[in-house]
């Protein structure tokens, strides 16, 4: 029974009535319930917004989201609640992908899939009017994720490229390697610090913000957050250009230390500013988060409690099946195997393999054994590189963004790049990835590849699909990265000659099985 309120006073619902709560309570619930079963995840998320400049601003993320979807809680709590199917089938999608990214040791997959479960759990369980309802709140939440790391090698392009474009209009002569410039006063790194993929991320964070908040026309939002990503790969492009120009009015005394981070921050925000001063030009006349008008919130329709308590119980089964999954994988895997790597004897008019140490160090994490000789000709001479992992964990794995054939002090990436070889005696052709390295004295062209489990690739993608295939059928755990060197002094022809014509008279280095033996099989 309701009771009217006296004439001339307005009945106002209170910010906990239950009819506001229910929804919410549900989404926390179910949020609480998914950082339960996905822990290790959420976790590792975390660790990286606390050690990332890059990605700190993800610890802000969700409780904006949460504010947005609270100021949403009068037109949720009107909607009709009803689980639906199309939900939990994209939740069970989603569940399986991140399986499979546990066993191929891909964390950002894992990370993607993970949040990209909260709005199909909610789907799943409140209905598809929640999941258009609450739409930003729950689609901000991809901004999370720690993902960018793939982009840094086409910034930093991007960005010398532009540097060097602005310094030849300026008249100022430039010599380019790779992501290295020359002037006359001095030398200059695009390295990844400068690439700007910290301000394309916060910027697009930003944008996306500011375009929910003042228009309501999609293609507005679309622009402006199209805008918010061009704007500051362009502005750093001048950052860079205008780094270099000051260090060369100083006299390579302003710019050339910490004081350019400080400039490049400076820079952006005024950026920024900009952005959103001629964004708000456009700025639609009704704006604001929209919210159910004051007074006493709507009843919603759909399923009880306790039926949606249920519902929510089958949700959280169905999340919970991929950790449980990947956790009997784990236990019932094929034990480490005892491995040998083998280098094959010379060929004429080759001569070794002889032990080297030259100061070429490669930096790969967790290896279990890396090997590295040298074979020497008539024409010159070439370096074999082997790095084994016996068995592969998150942080200890061949392939990972942290590991490099150079260590950024003696040796320098100078380009790179991929060529195809072919493969005597067996046709067909394999794909490698090029490398070419800065020492102090010499230059050096690197080809490598990947024998993953027996399966040779030289794809990063195609590594990882083979490790998760073999986790899968419980074939082999083992892991190796194959990588032929050649010094050269000008062209790198010169080199990939050599390295060609090395390889051609030692095919067992491109083929499967014949470089890692498996000797025996033993316990953890």
């Amino acid at each position: 029974m309701r009771v009217p309120a006296p004439e001339g006073i307005q009945a106002v619902a209170g910010p906990g009535s239950r009819a506001e709560m229910r929804p919410l309570l549900l989404a926390l619930l179910l949020l609480a319930g998914l950082v339960g079963l996905y822990h290790e995840t959420a976790l590792s998320m975390a660790a990286i917004w606390w050690r990332s400049e890059t990605y700190a601003h993800g610890m802000l993320v969700l409780p904006v989201s949460a504010y947005f979807l609270w100021r949403r809680r009068r037109a949720l709590a009107g909607l009709p609640l009803e689980p639906d199917l199309r939900g939990m089938l994209a939740l069970a999608l989603l569940a399986v992908t991140w399986l499979v990214a546990r066993q191929a040791d891909v964390l950002f997959l894992q990370h993607l899939t993970f949040v990209a479960m909260v709005p199909a759990g909610l789907w799943a369980l409140l209905g598809l009017p929640f999941l258009r309802t609450a739409a930003f709140p729950l689609g901000f939440l991809l901004f999370a994720v720690p993902l960018g790391e793939g982009l840094v090698p086409i910034l930093q392009g991007f960005t010398a490229d532009f540097s060097v474009a602005g310094l030849q209009l300026s008249g100022v002569p430039v010599y380019r390697e790779g992501h290295y410039l020359s002037i006359p006063e001095g030398r200059f790194e695009v390295a990844e610090a400068c690439s700007g993929i910290r301000y394309l991320i916060a910027s697009l964070a930003i944008g996306t913000l500011f375009a929910y908040l003042n228009y309501r026309s999609l293609w507005r939002r679309l622009a402006f957050v199209a805008a918010a990503a061009a704007v500051p790969v362009v502005a750093n492009g001048l950052r860079a250009y205008g780094i270099v120009m000051l260090a060369r009015w100083s006299d390579m005394t302003l710019a050339t230390g910490v004081d350019h981070l400080i400039y490049g921050w400076v820079f952006f925000g005024v950026v920024m500013v900009l952005l959103f001063w001629v964004g708000g030009l456009w700025r639609d006349a009704e704006s604001g988060v929209p919210e159910a008008p004051k007074g006493e919130a709507p009843e919603g329709g759909g399923r009880g409690t306790v039926t949606l308590a249920l519902s929510g119980l089958v949700v959280l089964a169905v999340a919970g099946a991929a950790p449980a999954g990947a956790g009997w994988l784990e236990r019932s895997g094929t034990p480490i195997k005892a491995t040998s790597l083998d280098l094959p004897a010379a060929e004429d008019p080759w001569s070794g393999p002889f032990p080297v140490d030259d100061g070429w160090r490669p930096a790969f994490r967790g290896a279990d054994r890396t090997l590295r000789r040298v074979y020497r000709s008539p024409e010159g001479s070439v370096q074999v590189l082997l790095i084994h992992y016996y068995d592969q964990r998150q942080g200890e794995e061949l392939i990972a963004s942290g590991n490099h054939l150079y260590d950024g002090k003696r040796w320098l990436r100078s380009g790179e790049g991929r060529t195809r070889l072919d493969l005597p005696g067996k046709g067909g052709e394999l794909g490698v990835r090029e490398l070419r390295l800065r020492g102090p004295e010499d230059r050096r062209l690197v080809w490598q590849w990947f024998d993953v489990g027996g399966h040779i690739t030289a794809r990063s993608v195609m590594g990882k699909v083979w490790m998760a295939w073999e986790r899968v059928r419980g074939g082999r755990p083992d892991a190796t990265l194959i990588a032929v060197a050649a010094d050269y002094a000008g062209d790198p022809g010169e080199a990939r000659k050599r390295v060609t014509g090395f390889l051609a008279k030692h095919p067992e280095l491109t083929r499967e099985g014949r470089v890692v033996r498996i000797l025996s099989e033993g316990g953890r």
